[in-house]
């Protein structure tokens, strides 16, 4: 490799870091598995060593929480709070290139996106060496003092997803993420748990391979599979959920602790690999739960706030409620049903073009309420209607978010409303939704309308997806100096990044939010190796450009995925 990198902060230790990456895990699923003998390795780490509930970010969504791991900051200061840019304030009406998780037209991030140091160039400038396989929000690929191979924002046949650039030639037949066709329940449900095990092996050998043939300080593979299989199969794996005795659930879980115990030996592979020295962490970037039953509907809600009024929509916005009110279709529905009969690049083309349709149709409204996560709503005002000075606006929002009420049983649906200061700090605040509200356990929000206009609606069953995203994660570490107990402090995913840099004998950047877990190690260890303080690094402000992305065809195969994903609609 002919970069050079400068060695700072002095002596260095000579630990080196594995992190295993769960993409969703969470002890509520992991441990009956364990204990039922499926995860014996798993199992073993946590006798072994210091583990906890790690809490995620707000939003518990990958790209926030996986970049706040690689920054070890909040999204206040690393500027992402969900997949799509959320920069209500960008274009001055009702939002920015990050418009409503639904129709229109918005930003996808990604690597290029972060606004603050990574995690791989701090250890990099430290003269150590990285090896970074499928964390999220790492394409495009960064140089580094290393190897990397992007992740799930890799558009499918890009031509450059790793680092060095000629590492792609050694991949053989490596996989990045399921094929949207699988995915979306074209496949049976017990194919699509056996390619995820196929992807799975895959990532696992490459990586194991190159932990043999590279020399690494840092290495850090993440399994993304836990958590495609998790949303789509939460019900048949977590004794706990309702529908888990099911009677098909029976044949499921054969697949699925096939799955789980498939996962648990690459584990033992890559930790028995990686030798005995060597610090392990096991982390997940938020937990999992059961998709609510009490749907909050979006448009409905605005109109009930009165930020939509129907009078004022555009044709396009009165069509969209019009099917979705009393057919109950959306968007992602209709192109499943046309798509077996009209060719897929106009339904695309056509799609798009009613989305943007639908975006440009809120110009004339106050403003439209957002899903950043199942639970989690935000408010994005239009400055062009409502003028200059928007406290008053947001003084009689929050009320009336606060006095919202089921109109099925009376139940209080607003658990929290709040203002992004009081959630983040860091200068992207300004950028995130003026008002963010919290539903009541059991509530989830749903684009559009329901059933003849209805707010809200009872459903017997959960939705597509059984299973979606919660704020409690896990991290288990395991090492020479670290102690075997339950971590009973709060546990965060800066934390995470700051024990890592230690570990691997680095300072701490004066400005990261996360804190060295100390107590997770011995204390004769901690006392001869105290924790270095350094100083944080100056990001050089560059202008946004209008896409982080290559092309505008590579954005919207993104797009595609994560709408395939359940990410975005």
């Amino acid at each position: 490799m002919s970069t050079e990198f400068r060695l700072e902060g002095g002596s260095s230790a000579s630990n080196r870091v594995l992190v295993i990456g769960l993409d969703g895990a969470t002890f509520r699923a992991l441990n009956p598995l364990c204990e039922a003998g499926f995860m014996p390795n798993l199992q073993r780490l946590v006798a072994n060593g210091a583990y906890g509930p790690l809490q995620s970010t707000i939003p518990p969504i990958s790209a926030a929480a996986w970049t706040t791991f690689i920054t070890g900051k909040n999204p206040g200061k690393h500027g992402i709070l969900h997949f799509v840019s959320l920069d209500w304030q960008q274009e001055g009406e009702i939002t920015g290139q990050g418009v409503e998780i639904s129709p229109g037209t918005f930003a996808v991030v990604n690597a290029n996106s972060i606004k603050d140091a990574t995690l791989w160039q701090m250890v990099s400038e430290a003269g150590k060496r990285v090896a970074v396989i499928n964390v999220p929000m790492t394409y495009p690929p960064r140089p580094l003092n290393g190897l990397m191979i992007t992740c799930m924002l890799t558009p499918p046949g890009a031509e450059h997803f790793t680092y060095p650039p000629e590492l792609k030639d050694e991949l053989e037949d490596y996989e990045i993420e399921l094929d949207l066709k699988e995915k979306n329940f074209e496949s049976s449900s017990v194919h699509v748990i056996y390619r995820l095990n196929e992807i799975m092996d895959k990532r696992a050998r490459t990586a194991l391979r190159l932990m043999q043939k590279e020399p690494w300080d840092l290495f850090m593979v993440v399994f993304t599979e836990t958590d495609r299989v998790q949303h789509r199969f939460w019900q048949y794996l977590c004794p706990a959920t309702a529908g888990y005795d099911r009677p098909n659930g029976e044949k499921y879980r054969l697949a699925l602790h096939s799955f789980y115990a498939n996962l648990d030996t690459w584990i033992g592979k890559l930790i028995d690999e990686a030798g005995a020295g060597v610090d392990v962490v096991v982390m997940s970037d938020h937990g999992f739960t059961a998709m609510a039953r009490r749907r909050i509907y979006t448009q409905a809600l605005a109109g009930e706030l009165g930020l939509f009024s129907l009078r004022k929509a555009s044709w396009s916005n009165r069509l969209r409620l019009l099917v979705e009110g009393v057919f109950g279709l959306r968007y992602k529905q209709i192109y499943y049903m046309l798509s077996k009969v009209v060719p897929k690049r106009l339904l695309v083309r056509t799609l798009q073009d009613l989305r943007t349709r639908d975006r440009a149709g809120y110009s004339s409204q106050r403003g439209r309420i957002i899903t950043i996560q199942q639970g989690i709503g935000g408010l994005m005002l239009n400055q062009a209607q409502l003028g200059p000075d928007l406290a008053p606006v947001l003084a009689e929002l929050r009320g009336r978010l606060e006095q919202l009420r089921d109109p099925v049983d009376g139940c209080k649906l607003v658990t929290r409303v709040t203002v992004p200061d009081e959630i983040y700090s860091g200068p992207f605040t300004r950028k995130f939704p003026p008002l963010i509200f919290f539903l009541e356990e059991g509530y989830g929000l749903s684009r559009g309308t329901g059933r003849y206009g209805r707010m809200v609606e009872h459903q017997p069953t959960a939705p597509d997806g059984q299973g979606t995203h919660d704020p409690v994660g896990i991290l288990i570490l395991q090492g020479p100096n670290i102690c075997p107990q339950k971590l009973t402090n709060e546990l965060y995913i800066p934390d995470v990044t700051a024990t890592i840099l230690y570990l691997l004998g680095l300072a701490i950047p004066d400005d990261l939010d996360g804190r060295v877990l100390e107590e997770a190690f011995d204390v004769d260890f901690v006392r001869a190796r105290p924790v270095r303080q350094g100083q944080g690094r100056k990001v050089q402000e560059v202008p946004e450009e209008k896409s982080p992305w290559y092309s505008r065809d590579e954005e919207e195969a993104v797009k595609a995925r994560l709408r395939g994903l359940g990410y975005i609609d």
